[in-house]
C-alpha cells in the first residue's frame, strides 16, 4: 500500500507541489484508497493497449499469495506483520504471443481517460504558449548524439558549452602512474583510469564522478580516450587530472530536478486493477454509497 507520505512531493516547509513518478508503476483502483508497488520489476514495464491487450492481470493461485488480506483496511495492512510480500498477481497471456512481440495489458478506462485528458490539455498548452514547443536537450539526447562520435571539450572561455542542465561525468577506478610525477605543474593529482579489477568494475554508480573533459586522443585500439579533471566532493580545492578514460566511462546525467519526470505537468496516474478481480469490502474505502438516506 502507499500512503500520502509517500506518495506526495513536498518542499522543506511540507507543502505538497506534486505526485511523484513512482505513482505511474503502481496499480490501484477508483474505488480504493491503496495502490500497490509491484516488486517484479518486469510487471511495472508492461504498457498499455486500450485496444490490442495481449495479456490481462490475475490474482495468482500461489500458496504465498495472502488471499485473506482482501478483508483487511489500509490501515491492519500497514502493520508490521503486514509489510512484506503477501500478494501476488500474474499476467496471463490472453491469445499466443510470438517470440519478440511487446506484451501489452489495458490499463482500464479511467487511466485512458486520464491520459487522453493529459493529451489534450498538453497540447492546448503548447498552442497558447504555456508550454515550449521546443523542448530542452537532454542528457539523453547527448548521449545518442555522441554514441560513436568523439564527446565535445568546452573550456570557460567557449561561447558553446553542454546544456545548463547536463551534467558530464565518468565511471572510474584509478591508479597512480608509476613513470610520471603524482602532482603536475598546476598542482593536479595525476591518477591513470583502469579497467577494474577480478572483483571490482568502474562501470559501477559508486564510482560515476562528476568531470570535465580536458582533452581527448586515439588509443592503439582505434577507440577515444580522455583526460578528464574531478574535483573532490569532500574537499573542492583537490583536483585531480585522470588519464586514458576510454569514450564508454564518459556519460552525460541530467542534474537533479530537470528531467522530464520533474516537469509541473507530466502525467501522474496509477495503472488500473481491473475491477471484476478488485476484492469487494474493506479495500473499497472511497466508493459510493449506493443506498438512499431516509
Amino acid at each position: 500500500t502507499d500512503t500520502d507520505e509517500d506518495e506526495w512531493v513536498r518542499t522543506q516547509d511540507n507543502t505538497v507541489t506534486g505526485t511523484q513518478l513512482l505513482i505511474n508503476y503502481c496499480y490501484g483502483h477508483p474505488e480504493s484508497s491503496m495502490v500497490f508497488l509491484p516488486v517484479g520489476s518486469s510487471a511495472a514495464l508492461i504498457n498499455h493497449s486500450k485496444d490490442a491487450p495481449n495479456a490481462k492481470l490475475v490474482w495468482s493461485d500461489h500458496p504465498n499469495h495472502h488471499q485473506h488480506w482482501f478483508d483487511l483496511t489500509a490501515e491492519q495492512l500497514l502493520e508490521e506483520d503486514n509489510l512484506y510480500l503477501g500478494l501476488m498477481m500474474e499476467v496471463v497471456a490472453l491469445r499466443p504471443i510470438e517470440q519478440g512481440e511487446e506484451i501489452f495489458i489495458d490499463y482500464g478506462e479511467e487511466w485512458q481517460a486520464a491520459w487522453d485528458e493529459h493529451v489534450q490539455e498538453w497540447k492546448e498548452s503548447q498552442e497558447s504558449g504555456d508550454i515550449p514547443t521546443q523542448w530542452p536537450t537532454r542528457a539523453a539526447d547527448l548521449m545518442e548524439a555522441h554514441r560513436d562520435g568523439v564527446k565535445p571539450i568546452y573550456t570557460a572561455s567557449d561561447e558553446e558549452t553542454y546544456p545548463d542542465n547536463v551534467l558530464v561525468k565518468c565511471f572510474m577506478i584509478v591508479k597512480k602512474p608509476l613513470d610520471e610525477p603524482l602532482v603536475n605543474d598546476l598542482g593536479q593529482k595525476v591518477r591513470l583510469w583502469v579497467n577494474g579489477t577480478a572483483t571490482t568494475t568502474p562501470f559501477d554508480s559508486d564510482n560515476l564522478f562528476q568531470c570535465a573533459i580536458q582533452t581527448r586522443r586515439v588509443s592503439e585500439e582505434h577507440v577515444y580516450e580522455y583526460d578528464v579533471i574531478f574535483e573532490s566532493p569532500d574537499d573542492p580545492t583537490s583536483v585531480t587530472l585522470v588519464r586514458n578514460v576510454p569514450h564508454q566511462a564518459v556519460i552525460f546525467v541530467d542534474k537533479p530536478g530537470t528531467g522530464d519526470q520533474f516537469h509541473p505537468r507530466a502525467f501522474r496516474h496509477y495503472i488500473g486493477i481491473p475491477d471484476d478481480i478488485f476484492p469487494d469490502g474493506e479495500w473499497r474505502d472511497e466508493a459510493e454509497d449506493d443506498h438512499d438516506e431516509l
